[in-house]
């Protein structure tokens, strides 16, 4: 992503002692972005170890279609996404979105969330991972919940 520069933009080392890159942190399969999205997917399997949550779901796919078009080449994958309450996310069709293509079998409500170490509103690459979660919104009528070390970050909508 950075080319052969051992840091990256904010100026952190992207590279081990011996100058080759550090490979992502993974944990039950799933590899992450950081060791903080590491420790927020590891709190959520607290959670539903204890049965505040369930069907906690790693890197789901959300298609960006509109009238049968591709919007962007890959689809929207926040972090995670979670049932808060009782019930199950009955994948109904994740092919063609839709405010049924993800639903919630029971009387929990599907929560879905992004998880960013560093937040920069005028950064490109925030403004285009605001724009998706906008897009969700209006195709599936789902709010992404953005997670940061502070706390929860509003989207303006």
């Amino acid at each position: 992503m950075y080319g052969r520069n051992t840091q990256n933009r904010f100026g952190r080392n992207r590279a081990g002692a011996d100058g080759k890159r550090l490979p992502k942190p993974r944990l039950d399969g799933h590899s992450f972005d950081s060791d903080d999205e590491l420790r927020r997917y590891a709190f959520l399997k607290q959670l539903v170890d204890v049965g505040e949550i369930g069907d906690l779901m790693v890197k789901p796919k959300f298609p960006l279609v509109v009238n049968g078009q591709k919007i962007t080449p890959a689809a929207f994958r926040p972090d995670f996404a979670y049932i808060e309450g009782a019930g199950r996310i009955a994948v109904r069709s994740p092919l063609a979105p839709g405010p049924d293509a993800y639903t919630v079998d029971g009387p929990g409500q599907l929560v879905v969330e992004d998880f960013k170490g560093h937040i920069d509103r005028k950064d490109p690459r925030w403004v285009v991972f605001a724009m998706k979660c906008r897009m969700v919104r209006a195709l599936y009528g789902i709010e992404i919940r953005v997670i940061t070390k502070k706390g929860p970050v509003s989207i303006s909508y």
